[in-house]
């Protein structure tokens, strides 16, 4: 009988230790006896208070009265299945839809073309169809500033996971630099590879790439930042940026994006949405080109240096400013 118990006793407690995964605080417990029914016990009460405390769908406290829990968990499954449509429509897009359309154009820049508005219109689709499910709100302002045809570096603070989607979504034909791994994700890596988007892999070929493609017409988005927004901090520019619109000489086009309440940043897990719906302002700013900065400046490291000083300082002051 005494084995029996050891042996419960000491499963209880390797569960109770795997168990402790929470990022709250542990309380002290006040010791009891070790025996099978107090383990138990302990199994039990840790259960409630660190895995159901710990569930995904916890109410924000701020939330109260029934018509504020009913739309907080539309908003909570609403956000669930707009990622299963985003990865199912990538899905789809990349391994039906895209090599239909390449079996169909011959010529590559007609191709690319066809490919790019492909997956500009499925991204807008997305984000009216998350808009009217009242999962968010935006506005876009400024997008007269951008002449068609020109060539532009497209830059952007980058506060949210999605900020991307809205970019490519209203600048469909621009070429983008992305995050590695969406080269490699299962969901994405088709739709990539057809739209000739530039990995961030190697630094010195993603600049080369950058200005290589500038030079020859195109418009390229870009995140100085190269991650997210770390939610609190100042900004931290990388000098990539500076450097790729140095080494052009094309004109920047600064986009601000703000969000509030703050959604999918850095620290946000996915279910963890705010207790209200999350509300996108977009506003493109005038280009300004680097000349007009670091004035006749040759190419160089202090070049590089002064403009991305520059630019981190426009963008916390319009970030700084009122929305």
């Amino acid at each position: 009988m005494d084995d029996v118990e050891k042996a419960i006793r000491g499963f209880f407690n390797s569960v109770i230790r795997k168990l402790r995964f929470s990022d709250r605080e542990h309380v002290r417990e006040p010791p009891v006896p070790e025996n099978g029914v107090t383990s138990l016990y302990r199994f039990g009460r840790l259960l409630k208070t660190e895995f159901f405390n710990s569930l995904p769908i916890t109410r924000p406290a701020s939330l109260r009265g029934p018509v504020a829990a009913v739309g907080y968990g539309w908003r909570w499954l609403g956000t669930a299945l707009s990622f299963v449509l985003f990865g199912a429509g990538s899905i789809l897009l990349g391994i039906v839809v895209v090599p239909l359309v390449s079996l169909a154009s011959r010529d590559p820049a007609q191709r690319l073309q066809r490919v790019r508005g492909i997956i500009g219109g499925a991204l807008r689709f997305f984000i009216v169809v998350t808009r009217h499910a009242g999962l968010m709100s935006y506005e876009v302002e400024g997008l007269e500033n951008m002449v068609a045809g020109r060539s532009y570096l497209i830059v952007a603070n980058h506060p949210t996971l999605i900020d991307a989607v809205f970019l490519l979504a209203f600048f469909p034909m621009a070429d983008c630099v992305i995050k590695e791994g969406m080269a490699r994700n299962f969901f994405t890596r088709h739709l990539v590879r057809a739209a000739n988007y530039i990995p961030n892999a190697d630094p010195v070929a993603l600049l080369d790439a950058a200005v290589a493609r500038l030079k020859s017409g195109r418009s390229l988005i870009l995140f100085p930042e190269g991650t997210r927004t770390v939610p609190g901090a100042p900004l931290c520019f990388k000098p990539g940026a500076a450097a790729v619109a140095v080494r052009s000489g094309r004109e920047c086009l600064p986009v601000v994006i703000r969000c509030e309440p703050m959604t999918l940043s850095k620290s946000d897990r996915w279910y963890r949405i705010p207790p209200r719906r999350a509300g996108f302002s977009i506003s493109v700013q005038p280009p300004v080109a680097p000349a007009q900065v670091i004035g006749a400046e040759p190419v160089s490291r202090y070049a590089n240096r002064s403009f991305n000083a520059w630019l981190q300082a426009y963008f916390s002051a319009r970030l700084a400013g009122p929305g």
